[in-house]
């Protein structure tokens, strides 16, 4: 045992252990054969590790298997117990299935092999007679097994731990080649950044670029090229290229150029190993193995690529690939930075050219309400100078204004919210419109305000007049409305007195007057009815508004079907095929709905045209929130010329020979519209027909009434 001990302290892997063990037990049982099964990493099955026997036609069978089959090996290993079988008959009477599968042993046992309580194998020594166990043989094989596996497990151990090394050793190798990469990005990418200092011109950058990458990469070549119509063409080159070359390429790259279009496709450095110049339009040339293409962009906006040839290799090494990528994306930074700076300066331009033209101010304050900028040409009317409000407390500055001396506005800002207001300065008459916009750090605390000023006093004077307008016009409207009202109802006493004498000369001396009298007597009365008529009409505009009901849901088919039933007489008489669809709820006064639908019909059969059936289609259409209403006939048209004039009241295009009437329905018609909130118009073409439209406002949709 003190020779395997020793012998077991030196194995260094687990081919060690196994010859160490299975040579102990060769040398103390003579006429057994060892078969070392470990437990896989999955745990589910053994596998033979190693064996030694007398011969090798006579080594052991034992090859291990799945935890879930009948087996000496595995019953020891789940029970954690040795078992012994001192004769084939033992073992084929506990194992009887296994007598079908392999050649059983004569004797044999099974030790089960654990370290710090977890399974790792099972040690198997057979006997190729019966033989009989003895205690001291017991402990001997029990011992053997638990050396096994401790040294197995150290051994294990080990290899873990110079695994782990020799992973952790290749991990910060590479983090040491990383890192001296990116520092000699880094540095590349400070050199350029120094070299370029304030430039801005994209072809001076482009210099510097190709100057910091043959600094860093003496072997590389660069060229810089700019869009040009079809082609890409060369605008900057280093200093290495011969003449030859250089009178080559300016002939340009097309857009379609395998590498080039590639890398205006993903907007990102293609790097080329075993180049083919041939294929991108270039001279052919043994010089350049690999090339990298990197578009430059401003934004969006792809206007330069730059092109850099390393001639000692046909593929690119990672620290030429980071050097390529520093100073290049130098050279982007540096082109966004500079058109971000010709923006700045366009729109400094643009402002200082407003502010010194147009009324208006434009100021900044800091989070404790100080002026830090006050320019526009709105300050001499404020009997301010440029800049002279820089320093001083917004609210200070402007004590003696009533409306600026809280500052309620400037504090609303200041406190995060945009604030607009109208201020009045009663010290020069002058009202401004102006916004306060907060400007917030990263963490969200307002760190100045800044805001602009419109001047806005003409405007307010103007909409002050334009008011003042409105209500003398809306008192106007009243009193020429009341007047119609009176005027029509008032005069129609005295009216009705004349028409009544008339009628009382023709009763009473009809027949004793000679002609011309009867005919003057006829023409007072006829004229005392069209003027009873033109009162009544005009009685009834006037009460559009004066006796207007509320506007509420009014279902249109219901009022459609009035209408139909107010001109059953006129339609049968007329001969008129009237349609109607399916109309929609609106929001209105019944009454004069019912009144324009009557006129609008009504007109329809009254213009018919005698050498056709009249036809007449009501519909309705959405428009938004509204309905679109048409009526459309089949009659005699109307000149587009006259489209306005017969909206007028009283205006006629015929006369009263052709057809009857005062020239009033449309008038009526139009006033309710636009009391209503909506309005109506037409379309016709002489002698084909014309159609009316009105809006109203759309009413809401119960479930009830929505089309299924």
């Amino acid at each position: 045992m003190q020779v395997v001990t020793e012998q077991l302290a030196a194995a260094s892997t687990p081919e060690d252990v196994l010859s160490s063990v299975l040579a102990s037990l060769r040398g103390t049982l003579a006429a057994a054969n060892g078969t070392i099964l470990l437990l896989g990493p999955s745990g589910d099955r053994l596998a033979a590790g190693s064996d030694r026997g007398e011969e090798a036609d006579r080594r052991s069978e034992w090859a291990g298997g799945p935890l879930n089959r009948a087996d000496p090996a595995v019953d020891a290993l789940m029970r954690r117990e040795a078992l012994y079988f001192g004769s084939h008959a033992e073992l084929e009477q506990t194992y009887p299935e296994l007598a079908a599968q392999m050649n059983l042993p004569a004797a044999c046992a099974a030790l089960p092999m654990l370290l710090e309580g977890r399974e790792i194998g099972t040690l198997m020594v057979d006997f190729q007679e019966p033989h009989s166990f003895a205690a001291a043989e017991k402990s001997f094989l029990r011992t053997l097994a638990a050396l096994c596996a401790g040294t197995l497990g150290r051994v294990r151990l080990g290899e873990e731990l110079e695994a782990r090394v020799a992973a952790r050793t290749a991990e910060l190798e590479a983090q040491t080649r990383s890192l001296q990469e990116e520092r000699t990005a880094l540095d590349a990418f400070v050199a350029y950044q120094e070299a370029v200092g304030g430039e801005r011109d994209v072809q001076a950058l482009a210099r510097h670029a190709i100057q910091v990458l043959r600094a860093s990469l003496p072997h590389v070549s660069a060229t810089s090229y700019e869009l040009d119509g079809p082609l890409w063409k060369v605008r900057t080159w280093s200093g290495d290229l011969p003449d030859e070359m250089t009178w080559q390429i300016r002939g340009g790259v097309p857009l379609d150029a395998p590498d080039f279009a590639e890398a205006t496709r993903s907007r990102a450095a293609v790097f080329a190993d075993g180049w083919n110049a041939e294929a991108s339009s270039l001279p052919r040339t043994t010089h350049y193995g690999a090339v990298a293409l990197v578009p430059l962009l401003t934004g969006d906006e792809l206007h330069t690529m730059l092109l850099v040839g390393t001639a000692h290799a046909h593929t690119w090494s990672e620290r030429e690939r980071a050097i390529v990528r520093a100073v290049t994306r130098g050279l982007a930074l540096t082109l966004e930075r500079s058109a971000a700076v010709r923006a700045l300066d366009r729109t400094q331009h643009y402002l200082k050219v407003a502010a010194e033209n147009a009324p208006i101010l434009l100021f900044a304050t800091d989070a404790q309400g100080v002026f830090t900028l006050s320019e526009g040409r709105l300050l001499g009317q404020l009997g301010l100078r440029p800049g002279q409000a820089v320093g001083q407390s917004a609210t200070a500055l402007f004590a003696h204004e009533p409306d600026l001396r809280e500052g309620r506005r400037l504090a609303q800002a200041l406190a995060g919210e945009t604030a607009h207001d109208l201020t009045h300065f009663e010290s020069s008459g002058v009202s401004l419109e102006s916004w306060f916009i907060p400007v917030k750090d990263s963490a969200g605390r307002v760190t100045e305000v800044v805001g602009v000023s419109l001047d806005v006093t003409e405007r307010l004077e103007t909409q002050r007049r334009i008011e003042r307008a409105n209500a003398e016009l809306r008192r106007s409207n009243e009193e020429l409305e009341q007047f119609a009202y009176v005027a029509s109802h008032d005069l129609q006493e005295p009216l009705r007195t004349i028409t009544s004498f008339s009628q009382l000369l023709i009763t009473r001396y009809s027949g004793q007057l000679d002609p011309r009298a009867e005919v003057y007597v006829r023409q007072i009365s006829e004229g005392t009815g069209r003027m009873a008529q033109l009162l009544q009409d005009l009685l009834a505009f006037a009460r559009v508004t004066s006796g207007a009901g509320a506007l509420v849901e009014v279902d249109m088919n219901t009022v459609l079907a009035q209408v139909m039933q107010d001109l059953h007489a006129q339609i049968g008489e007329t001969g008129a095929a009237i349609s109607v669809g399916d109309l929609p709820r609106v929001r209105g006064d019944a009454s004069q709905l019912r009144q324009v639908f009557q006129n609008l019909i009504g007109n329809a059969l009254k213009f018919r045209d005698p050498q056709r059936p009249s036809v007449i289609r009501v519909e309705a259409v959405p428009d938004g929130a509204n309905v679109r209403f048409s009526v459309r006939d089949n009659g005699i048209g109307i000149e587009a010329e006259f489209f306005g004039r017969i909206f007028t009241i009283f205006q006629r295009l015929h006369g009263r020979e052709e057809y009857e009437g005062n020239g009033i329905g449309l008038s009526i018609t139009r006033k309710i519209a636009e009391r209503h909130g909506g309005e109506v118009w037409l379309d016709s073409t002489p002698g084909v027909g014309s159609t009316f439209f009105l809006t109203l406002t759309a009413g809401e949709v119960s479930a009830d009434s929505a089309p299924n």
